[in-house]
């Protein structure tokens, strides 16, 4: 059985820009280990001391969330937990602040998902599949360092691997001319024109006709990123299994006033 968790190859641009994001994410973690030694570290959830995330903390990622997404095989999306609280903070701390530490639990709670049903089931009935992160701008990749969803797909590609599916993280899709955050769009209208046209298949990157894709994101609000990568993908020839993500914005009650 082979199992390629290389990423796939990129555009000369995008070498360039690779390059200037591992410069500054070596320059980040020089940082961060001077920080370490300095001070010693707290759970990203509560701050907890000596904790990367606390018992209690890691249990808001072992609570799923599943969300209807019916363009996918399984028709559901699914998440590790809610995204308020000890998880919310953490989240922020990995993605904004460059926690790079939590990359093991959440790889761990996100590979636990592949064990739900309907996804574990469907994945017995394939012999391959890619491993897709959502994809970031570049000016968030150069700013964070890294895709910080890149350790997150090597984790679950190693565990399908280790399933007897052939399975690979392809960093397929590339997003375009994007100049606000999800979080900076208050309305899922808003979310959903912000993204639509605006993702689509990285230059070079082709993947095997017909091969099943699960796609991953960090948060999934009104679901707007992960319906139009699906759609995409799917346009490409390449069925979506299911989408994953490590926290799932719980909807804003009603107003009755």
């Amino acid at each position: 059985m082979h199992c390629d968790h290389r990423l796939v190859r990129h555009t000369p641009a995008a070498h360039g820009m690779n390059g200037m994001a591992g410069a500054h994410g070596a320059l980040t973690g020089a940082v961060r280990a001077v920080r370490d030694v300095l001070f010693s570290r707290g759970c990203a959830g509560c701050g907890a001391p000596d904790e990367v995330l606390c018992g209690t903390c890691m249990r808001g990622l072992v609570q799923p969330v599943c969300f209807d997404l019916p363009a996918t095989v399984c028709g559901i999306g699914m998440a590790c937990g809610s995204y308020h609280g000890p998880l919310r903070r953490a989240v922020l701390a990995w993605k904004d602040h460059g926690d790079a530490e939590c990359d093991g639990p959440f790889s761990d709670a996100m590979v636990a998902l592949l064990q739900a049903e309907p996804l574990r089931s469907t994945l017995d009935q394939v012999g391959a599949v890619a491993v897709v992160p959502a994809p970031s701008s570049w000016r968030s990749i150069c700013t964070r360092g890294r895709s910080q969803l890149d350790p997150i797909a090597g984790a679950l590609a190693e565990r399908l691997c280790a399933w007897g599916v052939e399975a690979r993280v392809q960093r397929a899709l590339e997003v375009r001319h994007i100049r606000t955050k999800s979080v900076q769009t208050a309305s899922a209208r808003g979310r959903r024109e912000r993204v639509t046209g605006h993702i689509r298949c990285r230059n070079g990157v082709c993947l095997p006709a017909g091969m099943p894709v699960i796609v991953i994101d960090d948060i999934v609000t009104s679901g707007a990123t992960m319906r139009e990568c699906i759609d995409v993908l799917c346009a490409q020839g390449n069925p979506v299994l299911a989408a994953l993500a490590l926290a799932h914005t719980p909807p804003r009650a009603p107003d009755r006033s």
